[in-house]
């Protein structure tokens, strides 16, 4: 550890000397500061003098003015006409001179027509390689210390630091206050994010304590009645417990180890489909406790990339290019079908087949048991209740319906009847572009939670206090989450604040222009690094995500992808790189809680789901990143992809019961 954390340190130091040695693109650093600092004054001023036709007079002196004229005229240009909404000729004079004293930059200026009057005296610091401290800091801190929330807080005081002047307490003060407060718990979105967290737990909760969940996992347990049907069948339980990763993980593993034990399927495997159906199938649902955490990271950056569509609508739009997540499904499924495995799975495999299921325990797996016990209680079925599957159908099946309905609702801006929506073009282009998806999640999720406990009181199966002992008993295994979730917020708040995305962009103008087309296969490395090495996939999107959105964008204009397409692309490789660690990093939670609910010694599931894991993402980045970025749609990389892991399988795979 020691060694670990010397090697880290050193590695930081290195960085934060090199940084400010790389040349930077000083033109949009400075065009970037300009309408950040003047954006708002020319707003303010606009907004009070009501709606007159304008024409605008631009006149600009300063450093770099000429490269500069033609983005600022066109950028103030159109806030001036959105801002009085209005067409015509009557002229706006808008003056600008700035001069630059090495970092500070000195704005004057005035914005004028005949019915008012503006005046502009700004200072402002150019925003340089400082901006990018505080995620790096909380790269570092999460090699060294592999703790989520401790390196997203360092890293937030450190830009607090730098937005409040260098004073760490007043850093301490913005943090608390303008971050956690005013940003994250006191904006409309983000409390409609949290209650649809909140409301889908505890409604899980009160399903698995009235036994629904054990119910729908005995729907189909007579299916199970050989090697290759219970693999399947495993497969399918797991793609059934979609709205959780750790329900998903305790629930399948503890269920189906009896029946895998008879059929002599080995607890490695057991693991592998256990956990191969938690993150990734969480992580691509379209309704989870993932799906509404990925979407807040990047919500914020949509309009400063000039993205106008509904952040959840794009999420969907990501979900073919989620290759990762696909090919391990994927992988799992071919492997029931074939009956086939290579490497250590293989070696598994044959042992089982020979008799004996489960490997030598070792001593990790008592260890490991202790941070299961809050998962199993939030699973636990009260003793004497029936497993009647309906009673987590219905709950299910309503916040499915809910969602549907009412972000139709939200989005029928011209309210138009039922049989109107049925126009793909308005549905497309008006209803899920201007829908408010997080208000509709959190409606969704809480008649899904009162659905839930009225059944469970209707069937006198739980009391009002045990229905709701079993829900809140769910929220406080989500504290610590909803903690990620909140420091996540502010991460990106204090980025985008500082310009994080912008210093990247400045840095990487004459580097990557050439490379747009490779920078999803970058990204997808970095996070599968970054996760892999942390066992957090959460904080790795955290860090990652709020700072690629305006990057990718501006990246991918000019090539035959765009810049919106090279952001589905990007948002897509950051998301499944951070899940490939949350999958198969020896130090991430759900690994751990694979292993026990499996009943397969730690480091033996891990040793047998690597290669596998491994062979995945090998295919991701050759069937998937690679042939998209050139130009391909996903689809035949998807296709493509299927058959090149049943190739491997053919080809290096043995079935356990042939020598």
């Amino acid at each position: 550890m020691r060694r670990s954390l010397i090697i880290v340190l050193a590695l930081g130091l290195v960085l934060i000397l090199a940084l400010p040695r790389l040349p930077v693109d000083r033109d949009y650093l400075l065009r970037r500061t300009l309408v950040r600092e003047v954006g708002p004054v020319f707003l303010d001023g606009l907004r009070i003098h009501g709606d007159d036709p304008y024409l605008l007079v631009l006149s600009l002196r300063g450093p770099g003015a000429d490269p500069l004229r033609g983005e600022l005229t066109a950028w103030l240009g159109e806030r001036v006409r959105l801002a009085t909404d209005a067409e015509g000729a009557l002229p706006v004079h808008a003056t600008l001179a700035w001069e630059l004293d090495g970092r500070r930059l000195r704005v004057q200026g005035f914005l004028r027509s005949l019915t008012l009057e503006t005046t502009i005296d700004e200072e402002a610091r150019l925003l340089g390689w400082e901006s990018l401290l505080p995620p790096l800091l909380a790269i570092l801190l999460a090699f060294a210390f592999r703790r989520t929330l401790l390196c997203l807080f360092a890293g937030i005081w450190l830009g607090g630091t730098l937005l409040a002047g260098g004073n760490p307490l007043r850093g301490l003060a913005w943090v608390a206050w303008d971050g956690v407060v005013r940003h994250a718990l006191m904006d409309q979105f983000r409390i409609e994010i949290l209650l649809f967290v909140f409301g889908l737990v505890g409604a899980v909760g009160i399903m698995s304590r009235m036994g629904g969940v054990a119910g729908l996992l005995r729907l189909v347990e007579g299916a199970a009645r050989g090697l290759r049907s219970t693999q399947l069948f495993a497969f399918l339980m797991g793609l059934i417990i979609f709205f959780d990763d750790y329900a998903n993980t305790i629930l399948v593993g503890t269920t189906m180890r009896p029946l895998t034990d008879r059929w002599r399927v080995s607890r490695e495997r057991l693991a592998y489909i256990v956990d191969s159906t938690a993150a990734p199938v969480a992580g691509i649902s379209v309704l989870s406790t993932w799906v509404a955490y990925e979407i807040s990271l990047y919500a914020d950056q949509l309009p400063a990339a000039g993205i106008g569509q509904d952040a959840y609508v794009l999420f969907i739009r990501t979900v073919p290019y989620r290759f990762y997540s696909l090919f391990t499904l994927a992988l799992v499924l071919l492997g029931a079908l074939t009956g086939r495995a290579f490497g250590p799975m293989l070696r598994a495999d044959r042992r089982a087949h020979a008799g004996q299921v489960a490997p030598d325990a070792g001593g990790r797996r008592r260890a490991a048991e202790r941070l299961t016990d809050e998962a199993l209680r939030r699973t636990e079925r009260k003793p004497g209740v029936p497993a009647r599957w309906w009673n987590a159908a219905i709950p299910l099946l309503l916040i499915i319906a809910a969602t549907l309905a009412l972000m139709l609702h939200f989005g029928n801006v011209e309210g138009r009847p039922l049989s109107g929506l049925l126009d793909a073009d308005y549905l497309r282009r008006t209803v899920l572009s201007n829908t408010e998806s997080a208000r509709a999640l959190a409606w969704a999720a809480g008649l899904g939670f009162a659905c839930a406990l009225l059944l469970a009181r209707a069937q006198r199966l739980l009391s009002w206090r045990e229905g709701l002992a079993a829900g809140v008993g769910s929220f406080r295994a989500m504290l610590e989450t909803v903690g990620i979730l909140i420091l996540a917020w502010v991460m990106g708040h204090v980025c985008d604040l500082l310009g994080t995305s912008h210093a990247l962009i400045a840095l990487a103008s004459g580097r990557l222009e050439h490379a747009a087309l490779a920078f999803p296969v970058i990204l997808f490395l970095t996070s599968a690094a970054v996760s892999f090495a942390t066992g957090s996939s959460w904080s790795t999107m955290a860090i990652l995500l709020p700072n690629i959105v305006v990057l990718a964008t501006r990246l991918g204009e000019g090539t035959h992808l765009g810049g919106e397409g090279l952001l589905l692309l990007s948002i897509g490789a950051v998301l499944e790189g951070s899940i490939f660690g949350d999958h198969c990093s020896p130090i991430s939670d759900t690994t751990v809680l694979s292993s026990v609910a499996s009943s397969c010694p730690h480091m033996a599931h891990v040793r047998t789901q690597i290669p596998l894991a491994m062979t995945a993402l090998g295919v991701a980045l050759v069937a998937g990143y690679l042939p998209t970025g050139l130009g391909l749609p996903p689809w035949p990389g998807l296709l493509g992809g299927a058959l090149l892991l049943w190739l491997l399988l053919r080809l290096i795979g043995r079935r356990p019961d042939l020598a």
